[in-house]
Formats: structure tokens, C-alpha cells, sequence
């Protein structure tokens, strides 16, 4: 399968995602995911993370 880790794409979409949790969790506090809504900010900032850098890395593809 291509999806799985280590063959095809999947390897490289898994290090971009956890990039972009990596980088957004970097610059959150844990009084940021402490206060009331402090989860649901961090689920909505996480999904934005990840789905702005694999929209970017499949932007940097040439188009086939």
C-alpha cells in the first residue's frame, strides 16, 4: 500500500503532519490548553497546521 509508513507517500505526509503538530504545540502554553476552550482552540489550530502543510508539500509537486 502506498499509505503505509515507509512506502510511497505515506512516510513523508506522517513527517509533515507531525511537523506541523510539533511546530503548533511549540507555541502554545499549557495555560493556553488549560483555560475553558483551551482544547477546542488546540484541535482547531492543529487540524489548520496539518492541513496547511500538506496542501503546501502537494503545491511543491509538479503537476503531472
Amino acid at each position: 500500500k502506498k499509505d503505509d509508513h515507509g512506502k510511497g507517500g505515506g512516510e513523508m505526509t506522517f513527517s509533515i503532519a507531525r511537523d506541523a503538530v510539533n511546530m503548533t504545540l511549540a507555541k502554545m502554553s499549557v495555560e493556553d490548553i488549560t483555560k475553558p476552550d483551551g482544547m477546542k482552540h488546540l484541535k482547531r489550530e492543529l487540524a489548520l497546521a496539518i492541513n496547511h502543510a500538506l496542501h503546501a508539500s502537494h503545491g511543491e509537486k509538479s503537476e503531472e
